[in-house]
């Protein structure tokens, strides 16, 4: 089986259990496949910006304590981000670009339900659509080879 190469990103406000969710995707991650992963630094600004880390097996170790995310988070309100900047950076366009030079064969986003929101924009890249947890899963099983046992 084929290494997969894992983008994952927390984004939005800090909440308690974002270090506990990120050890377990790692887990489960490594657990099913051979799983390589990109730590993208600050949310879906780091996508933007190409702020990234490769992350060992190791990184994952003792974080449940931690406060925060290992990660890093913020806040990108979903109406600004089809938005073009003053400097003229496309954001969708920057994270598209960011996710092929990262040669990502799937991006994991931990959040709420803007982090959620955000994802057909950078899928689609021209229009907002909604996303149940039944299609976050199908897309996930299918990209990823990610099994859910139960509904969150």
């Amino acid at each position: 089986m084929a290494k997969r190469r894992i983008g994952l990103l927390t984004a939005g406000g800090d909440c308690p259990g974002l270090n506990a969710a990120i050890r377990g995707v790692a887990y489960a991650s490594y657990n099913l496949f051979d799983a390589e992963f990109i730590g993208i630094n600050d949310g879906f600004s780091g996508l933007i910006e190409g702020e990234f880390q490769k992350m060992k097996r190791e990184d994952f170790s003792g974080i449940l304590t931690l406060g925060g995310t290992i990660l890093g988070t913020s806040r990108t309100p979903y109406r600004n981000m089809r938005v073009i900047e003053q400097d003229g950076t496309d954001k969708v366009a920057a994270m598209k670009k960011h996710y092929k030079d990262l040669k990502l064969d799937c991006l994991i986003t931990l959040g709420g339900n803007g982090t959620q929101d955000r994802k057909p924009s950078f899928r689609r890249g021209t229009q907002r659509h909604r996303s149940s947890q039944d299609d976050r899963q199908r897309y996930l099983r299918h990209r990823c080879n990610i099994r859910f046992s139960q509904r969150c």
